[in-house]
């Protein structure tokens, strides 16, 4: 992959060619699967747009540098919400940034705001053996964010003509489009990560709206048989890694 799912607590910041990012302080670093997200959603140009759980800030600030958007991003977890807004300040794209320590439920009871565009790389993990760290279990597994409360609340925010954007473990996708379903909300983009040609899914990039005419089918292989970045990962990476490896 583009990016260690796991970055040493040493390296205080990711370097990308636009911008660097400070997450040693986050629930959740720098990792493929974030990337991947903020390179291959489809964020609007214009609009008013909701990070879900931004970790370090890393997705809202690639889309920040793709799109003209106002962006706010709600993270539950302090020390996450510092990095996010150190992030966020010393950005080239300040003024259209904005961080809170909320969570999306909290948001959906108490806001009228409706968002164009709503994106997030949830928590997955369901009912699944935890790890020492509280901060990083929370962020990971669904006991604070299940996918059916993950999709009542986007259905209260989102604006019409808007869009959800999520990645997710492939063997995930069925419940979770069950979910998003019962809210109305149908699949309108489904994009295959395969890690080395060949092999299975292991993550896919979803799209939903209230109108859903025809679903598009993408695949985005990573690596070659041989190891190898593949052209299409390199294009698609290339004018953001300082280097693909």
């Amino acid at each position: 992959m583009g990016v260690s799912d796991e970055v040493k607590p040493k390296d205080q910041y990711f370097h990308f060619k636009g911008f660097s990012v400070r997450h040693d302080r986050s629930s959740m670093k720098v990792g493929t699967d974030a990337v991947l997200l903020g390179l291959l959603a489809s964020c609007p140009e214009h609009g008013k747009m909701l990070e879900v759980g931004s970790g370090c800030g890393v997705i809202s600030l690639i889309m920040a540098e793709r799109s003209q958007g106002e962006f706010i991003a709600i993270d539950p977890d302090e020390q996450s919400l510092l990095d996010t807004k150190e992030n966020f300040t010393f950005s080239k794209w300040h003024d259209r940034l904005e961080c809170k320590q909320e969570t999306i439920q909290q948001l959906a009871q108490t806001s009228t705001q409706q968002y164009n565009f709503i994106f997030s790389n949830p928590p997955y993990f369901n009912k699944c053996l935890k790890g020492p760290n509280e901060t990083r279990n929370r962020a990971r597994h669904t006991d604070t964010l299940p996918f059916d409360q993950f999709a009542s609340s986007t259905s209260k925010l989102l604006a019409p003509g808007g869009i959800v954007s999520v990645i997710l473990p492939s063997d995930q996708k069925a419940s979770f489009v069950c979910e998003m379903n019962k809210v109305g909300l149908g699949l309108s983009r489904s994009i295959d990560i395969i890690p080395v040609e060949g092999r299975t899914p292991i993550r896919v990039l979803m799209e939903f709206s209230y109108d859903t005419p025809q679903i598009e089918y993408q695949q985005l292989t990573l690596r070659n048989r041989n190891g190898e970045i593949t052209e299409e990962y390199k294009s698609l990476g290339n004018n953001w890694y300082l280097r693909m490896r």
